[in-house]
């Protein structure tokens, strides 16, 4: 939860193993009301890593971040 919820200072950024994430279709932001998180659909390994949400205003700045492991499953049998 991030306060207070309506400061025209108030930022945030998403990072991936310390860059921004690609905006795709399948990667998306969420920031309502104070909550906000990051959306991934359809998983893919490489979206494995850490991931840190930096929020910061005038008033100074927090950090959270969260690793997240990719486990795939099987891969796919091509031989005939």
């Amino acid at each position: 939860m991030i306060e207070p919820l309506h400061t025209p200072t108030l930022h945030k950024e998403f990072y991936h193993n310390g860059k921004a994430p690609q905006q795709a279709s399948r990667i998306h932001t969420v920031c309502d009301f104070g909550y906000v998180a990051l959306g991934i659909r359809k998983l893919v390994a490489s979206d494995g890593g850490e991931y840190v949400c930096h929020a910061f205003n005038l008033l100074g700045e927090s950090r959270a971040a969260v690793s997240l492991q990719v486990a795939a499953k099987g891969s796919l049998d091509l031989s005939s």
